[in-house]
């Protein structure tokens, strides 16, 4: 089957220039996820992520505005996804604009800013990637190297009993009640939770939950014996470092996340001809008649909770939750300001600055208001149908896993308010444009393929 990964790169970023730009994209998306973003260079209290965001915005805009071939291959490559991306910009623009008319303006537009400059070059940088030849085993084999390096750290942390941090000591500047407030998410029970590389528990577990269908998309891929190795390996882990998290939300999107690739990988299969379109149904079937038994024990235990602590975490949501709704008709269109949603429902989860509101949707809401919450809906409805058509029309497993990994993005993020996965997010929305020459390249090689049989057919000779 030819894919987008097989073409020649375009002719307008030809030669080494494309090269050394694909390689900062590629570090650029590395780093974003395996790079602490609490972790500063000592001396200067920054982020290195944080030094090559800067730099990205500057090289991307540079090229879009002074490499007018550069740019308009780039403007390509982002066509195909045009509208979810309008409006994930236009929802990055309302935030800076809520936040200026928020009730402190100067604190909610420099969270504004620091998410635009973490997140905002991570879009073009997966577009530049998609623009090279073999994209779809570059992306996988980054996700394949992180993903690895992050499970090595969890393993590292359960066998120590210390988050990253501490390990590596990876000094976190701030007074003491802030580092301990920083160590607080990694403890429960008595026991450690993996956070890894993350912020937290929760983000680590929505990344494995996001990965996993990339992980088993790759084994389908040329991307080399070592890496499907540590692919597989990864595969395994992964649902142990779930348990690690102790994250109840990760294990719903991992298994979101599994179920709907394996469906769209059918639902592919299923338009190449009548049987595998009857092994859907069979297999859905066998599928329902398999969870009959214990699904509704299941879902009480994930949604409610397995104990009194988990309970009690779900209730606090529901109460944040009434709060938020109660509170935002102060301020219904354009919210409070990026930062402030934590302050109108109370500190149930920490105190003061720390405080924290376990749901994004709610955060959206106190944060900008119903305009924004709007926004961030369409933008995202609009890239989830927007990978689900690419999934089923373009038949290429990498559609698949990335429409799988958006939507337990949108499952998990109901749970965390933490924005540090829109990462995940930009980087797929970016990556979607992979595929989106594939099926003129795939058309062209049947066709050769078809006249390849003719010729032999017209040379043998006559039985």
């Amino acid at each position: 089957m030819g894919n987008l990964a097989d073409r020649q790169a375009p002719e307008s970023i030809a030669g080494s220039r494309l090269s050394l730009l694909a390689l900062f994209a590629a570090t650029l998306i590395m780093l974003s996820i395996i790079w602490p973003r609490y972790a500063q260079i000592p001396g200067l209290g920054i982020s290195p992520f944080y030094i090559l965001g800067l730099v990205g915005w500057v090289l991307f805009a540079s090229l879009l505005l002074f490499h007018k071939r550069y740019g308009q291959q780039l403007m390509s490559a982002a066509a195909g996804n045009a509208l979810p991306i309008a409006l994930f910009v236009a929802w990055l623009l309302w935030r800076l604009i809520s936040s200026a008319l928020g009730d402190i303006p100067s604190y909610s537009i420099g969270e504004s800013l620091r998410d635009i400059v973490y997140l905002g070059p991570l879009l073009p940088a997966a577009l530049i990637l998609s623009t090279q030849p073999h994209a779809t085993r570059t992306l996988l084999r980054i996700v394949i190297v992180a993903t690895a390096v992050a499970l090595v750290i969890a393993f590292l942390e359960q066998q120590t009993g210390r988050t990253v941090g501490q390990i590596f000591n990876m000094g976190v500047s701030g007074t003491s009640q802030f580092q301990a407030e920083m160590l607080r998410p990694s403890y429960r029970g008595g026991g450690l939770r993996s956070k890894s590389v993350f912020y937290h528990p929760i983000v680590f577990a929505q990344y494995l939950a996001w990965v996993l269908p990339l992980l088993v998309c790759s084994l389908g891929e040329k991307i080399g014996a070592a890496y499907k190795f540590v692919a597989m390996v990864c595969l395994v882990v992964v649902w142990v470092a779930l348990a690690w998290t102790d994250a109840r939300s990760g294990l719903v999107g991992a298994i979101a996340a599994l179920g709907i690739y394996v469906a769209l990988i059918m639902v592919q299969r299923a338009r190449l001809g009548i049987g595998a379109g009857i092994l859907v149904l069979a297999f859905s079937g066998l599928v329902l008649f398999m969870l009959a038994g214990f699904a509704q024990d299941m879902i009480q235990d994930i949604t409610l909770g397995r104990d009194s602590t988990e309970f009690g975490s779900t209730q606090v949501r529901l109460l944040m939750l009434e709060i938020g709704l109660n509170n935002i008709q102060a301020s219904p269109l354009w919210g409070f300001g990026d930062g402030r949603a934590a302050s109108f429902v109370g500190n149930f989860t920490g105190s003061g600055p720390f405080a924290t509101i376990d749901n994004f949707y709610l955060s959206t809401l106190l944060n900008n208001g119903w305009i924004g919450l709007l926004i961030m809906l369409a933008a995202w409805g609009m890239l989830m149908l927007s990978s689900i058509k690419a999934a089923i029309a373009l038949r290429h497993p990498i559609d698949a896993a990335l429409a799988a990994g958006i939507i337990s993005l949108a499952i998990t993020f109901s749970i965390v308010s933490l924005t540090d996965s829109i990462s995940l997010l930009l980087i797929s929305l970016g990556s979607l444009a992979i595929s989106r020459t594939m099926p003129a390249d795939t058309e062209a090689k049947a066709d050769k393929a078809r006249e390849r049989r003719a010729t032999m057919a017209a040379e043998l000779p006559a039985a």
